[in-house]
């Protein structure tokens, strides 16, 4: 679309920012880059991949389109929204960060070859895109597995979405204990009301922060234990640190902030403004510490080549 956008995605990517990732599958060798920076394959013709996609413009005329459906429109373009193509690397070429997921094992050049023709028959007759059960994270890695597999950014979007809904249930409450405390609801039901308020609050949010460090661990446990993982024991401690440090400044620090806003709006009587930060708390605890871990490890690593000191 931009390359200024590309960037500026990237840029957020890179930073933790925005954790929503686009995923293909390289089809040749990059053997050198030309004097333009374009990435060749050793016959010289372009190096390409294959991949789940669109334009900004097909997207626009599938949702908008001649008929005229608007937002009707919407939820069929989440179910077939683009094909699957045998696109050159350069196209990626604005974008400065590129990540390259390990496989499980290190493969040999016959598994490769084997990756590379699924991928190639995947393309000749491929299922229909579905942004719920077949987007470019599920095909991505079916084709590099060969079985089966759960896309865990869709369950990133539904459980930020159901976290969102409970938040707005949440704010109800806490607007309730604003607009009517000590005239019906604080001085007939004080308790449930509170009840209320942090069951839709902070349940969600300690909960989803719990649920993510133990998983982290387990994760980055199962990676030390292969034989030719690529953590070593620095990467293993600042990646487990990390991990803590999310939980206790966006797990804790979230719980603790949204604790405190029944009494901010007995102490102020901002009724709105305590309704708003408690929609914003979480999310705005993660950028937060988001900016200040990537600034921190990226400081640690430029002055001292790693990011684990101990």
């Amino acid at each position: 679309m931009s390359a200024s956008l590309d960037y500026f995605v990237s840029l957020l990517g890179s930073w933790e920012l925005f954790r929503l990732y686009h995923h293909f599958i390289m089809v040749d060798d990059v053997a050198y880059l030309d004097d333009m920076g374009v990435p060749r394959r050793k016959d010289g013709d372009l190096a390409c991949l294959v991949e789940y996609s669109s334009t900004p413009q097909c997207a626009f005329h599938t949702v908008w389109g001649p008929s005229g459906r608007g937002f009707a429109g919407l939820l069929p373009f989440l179910l077939d929204k683009c094909s699957y193509n045998v696109m050159p690397l350069v196209d990626y070429c604005d974008m400065p960060h590129i990540f390259l997921q390990l496989p499980q094992e290190a493969l040999s050049d016959s598994q490769r070859d084997e990756i590379v023709q699924r991928a190639l028959d995947f393309h000749t007759n491929h299922p229909t895109f579905n942004v719920f059960r077949r987007n470019c994270e599920h095909s991505t890695n079916d084709i590099v597995q060969g079985q089966a597999w759960r896309s865990p950014q869709v369950g990133f979007v539904f459980w930020n979405g159901f976290q969102t809904a409970a938040s707005l249930v949440g704010a109800v409450f806490l607007y309730s204990m604003g607009i009517f405390c000590y005239d019906q609801l604080c001085f007939k039901y004080p308790v449930g009301a509170l009840f209320g308020y942090h069951l839709f609050t902070s349940v969600p949010v300690m909960l989803r922060s719990i649920i993510h460090l133990f998983r982290a661990v387990y994760h980055l446990n199962r990676h030390m234990e292969r034989r030719d993982s690529p953590l070593s024991r620095d990467d293993y401690c600042h990646l487990v640190g990390k991990e803590i440090g999310r939980f206790m400044t966006v797990g804790v620090g979230s719980v603790v902030v949204i604790g405190l806003l029944p009494t901010m709006i007995l102490d102020t009587g901002h009724v709105v403004a305590a309704c708003m930060i408690c929609l914003v708390a979480f999310m705005i605890c993660n950028l937060l510490f988001s900016v200040l871990a990537q600034s921190f490890t990226r400081l640690l690593v430029d002055r001292f080549g790693k990011a684990w000191l101990l």
